[in-house]
């Protein structure tokens, strides 16, 4: 009778353990911004040779983090889809909805990052971008560590990302996006095969056809790489 007693009561009293012991649910969550055609943002995803080649688990720095417990939110500003948790209602009552364009441009400016460009974690109150930056600070358990605080309030509003392209000042803005943009490496290359065929014709106002071909190229080719 009393080891009955005895059995009964210590069940009793690890069932009222659980019922006063309070779910902690997994509060440690990152946000991370990439674009469907970022080389760097493939690499740190296990994508070594670019999105569309061989996978690598070993090298997939977004799936070390979920295996430590956080979850990584994923945003592509790229893609740019409706962000419904930054949504608002505007002076007049309507429902406005933000894409995730304008959801990085105020993570940037609420946490004072002067660069805007991919792949970036923002975690805590904190951020890291850059492929080797990331991985060190995942190695090293620093995001783990700051996963756990809270995001800095960050207020969105619609077209937030284009705000600063108004006026003289993005006039130039958009000029000088267009040059850099020019730099890459699909442009150059195609640009100099475009050129190189000039020397085959003696018709100069093929000239004028050189950069729209060169646009409709690049193009289709980003539509297929995403």
């Amino acid at each position: 009778m009393k080891k009955t007693t005895t059995i009964i009561f210590s069940l009793l009293l690890f069932l009222l353990t659980l019922a006063t012991t309070p779910v902690q649910a997994d509060s440690r969550q990152v946000i991370y911004f990439k674009e469907t055609t970022c080389l760097v943002c493939a690499e740190l995803q296990g994508y070594l040779n670019g999105p569309s080649n061989a996978y690598t688990e070993e090298e997939d720095y977004i799936k070390k983090m979920t295996d430590q417990g956080i979850t990584v939110i994923i945003y592509d500003i790229m893609e740019n889809p409706v962000i419904d948790a930054y949504g608002y209602t505007d002076t007049d009552g309507n429902q406005v909805d933000v894409t995730a364009i304008d959801v990085f441009a105020a993570f940037n400016d609420t946490y004072n990052r002067s660069r805007s460009d991919v792949p970036v974690i923002f975690a805590g109150d904190s951020y890291v971008d850059g492929l080797s930056n990331i991985q060190n600070a995942i190695n090293s358990n620093t995001i783990f560590d700051l996963s756990d605080d809270p995001f800095l309030e960050v207020s969105v509003q619609e077209g937030q990302a284009y705000s600063d392209l108004t006026g003289i000042i993005g006039f130039f803005i958009v000029i000088g996006a267009g040059l850099l943009d020019g730099f890459n490496p699909c442009a150059i290359a195609l640009l100099l095969l475009f050129i190189s065929l000039l020397g085959f014709s003696n018709d100069k106002k093929v000239l004028i056809l050189v950069e729209p071909i060169k646009e409709a190229t690049l193009g289709i080719i980003e539509f297929f790489l995403s």
